[in-house]
């Protein structure tokens, strides 16, 4: 008997509805092609459009004309090249951090972060809405979790106090939700973690290159001094156009990582060129603040073009989810607006609640006006063919 995500994909499919794994080739900024016809892309993580920069190019082709395509190791071993090593001291600097380590994955990064920091001993406090490597670290490092209501200080506080006496903890949020694009009250998630003596790690891969501070790192975006969050993790596949995901920290802790985290010792080290592409953008970044404004802009505009409000935040980060009353009304939205050339990815269960599926939409600073009118109008034509307004 077919269970009931066999089900479900059949039906799909079936239906013409399946939206997954469609097999992209890349045109432009913001452009794709799909079975010989060119679309408009809406759901990339490629906010600052930096894919196909010619001096990440670059850098990445003069990487694999030094070192080849692979290290042939795992970091701890013979995966260490100078330019790995350039890349962590670049993201310490940004973070104002001591030291940082650069793993193969931004999810591989959250499991190291939780094996240096947490243990059988240690609680685990992250926030309802926080992503599957989050959740994944705590089970990994074996430290028993608990979830508080999302973005709810409050809630924190009152888990914390109530923990037995003497227990360690540890409280784990992201600096921008990758689903629902809204940001953490962090300074005020600090000051209960500070008061209530829990470690803070944050989940910032969302927010790189995204959040005002120099770099778009999300520390000097919220006002939070170096050393109050133990540990900033990230990525390097979202607005640094490269893979992989790093920990910048203390020195000690840094160490830790590096001899404790099952994928620095016993997964293979990021490629040159991946490592070279990433320490290059994060220049290019710098040098380039205008795609920042350009994004915000963009994000403005779709806003504005669109007839729903956005629920329970203003769009303050590029992730813009638009709610549907039921996955089959989301993959319709999707198909409908593919009819229109236009990508953008639904979310259903078991990636968001059952209750919750979505259009996961991803403004870009490529995006132009047209673009930004075709995603908002395309999404105003579905809703107005729902039997009931969408939540």
């Amino acid at each position: 008997m077919p269970t009931l995500l066999e089900t479900r994909l059949a039906e799909s499919r079936a239906r013409g509805l399946y939206p997954y794994n469609l097999p992209l080739t890349r045109t432009g900024p913001a452009r794709a092609t799909l079975d010989g016809r060119e679309y408009v892309v809406a759901s990339s993580y490629d906010y600052l459009s930096l894919i196909g920069h010619p001096r990440i190019d670059q850098a990445a082709r003069e990487a694999v004309a030094r070192h080849g395509t692979a290290t042939g190791g795992v970091r701890l071993l013979t995966g260490t090249t100078p330019e790995h090593l350039a890349l962590e001291a670049h993201l310490a600097a940004l973070y104002g951090t001591e030291d940082c380590v650069t793993f193969s994955s931004g999810y591989f990064a959250n499991i190291g972060a939780m094996a240096a920091v947490g243990s059988r001993r240690t609680l685990a406090y992250v926030d309802a809405l926080s992503h599957r490597s989050v959740i994944d670290a705590c089970v990994l490092a074996g430290a028993p979790m608990q979830r508080f209501r999302h973005n709810d200080a409050a809630h924190l506080r009152e888990l914390l106090r109530t923990r037995p006496a003497g227990r360690r903890a540890v409280v784990f949020v992201e600096s921008v939700y990758s689903m629902d694009g809204d940001l953490a009250p962090v300074a005020e998630i600090a000051r209960v973690a500070a008061d209530e003596g829990a470690t803070l790690l944050m989940d910032d891969a969302h927010g790189l290159g995204v959040l005002d501070a120099p770099g778009g790192a999300g520390g000097g975006h919220f006002g939070v001094a170096p050393g109050t969050v133990k540990a900033w993790v990230g990525s390097l596949s979202k607005a640094v156009p490269s893979s992989g995901g790093f920990v910048a920290t203390d020195a000690a802790t840094a160490d830790r990582v590096r001899h404790v985290a099952g994928p620095y010792i016993f997964s293979a080290a990021a490629t040159p060129a991946s490592v070279a592409a990433a320490g290059c953008a994060l220049e290019v970044m710098a040098r380039e603040p205008w795609r920042r404004e350009q994004l915000r802009e963009n994000v403005r505009v779709f806003a504005a073009g669109l007839d729903r409000p956005f629920a329970g935040h203003p769009p303050e980060s590029p992730i813009l989810p638009i709610h549907y009353p039921d996955d089959g009304a989301a993959l319709a939205a999707a198909a409908f607006l593919r009819g229109r050339g236009v990508l953008a990815t639904p979310i259903v269960a078991p990636a968001v609640g059952a209750s919750r599926p979505r259009l996961r939409v991803c403004i870009n600073a490529a995006h132009s006006a047209d673009d930004l009118a075709a995603l908002a109008d395309g999404i105003n034509r579905f809703d107005r063919t729902l039997p009931r307004p969408p939540c």
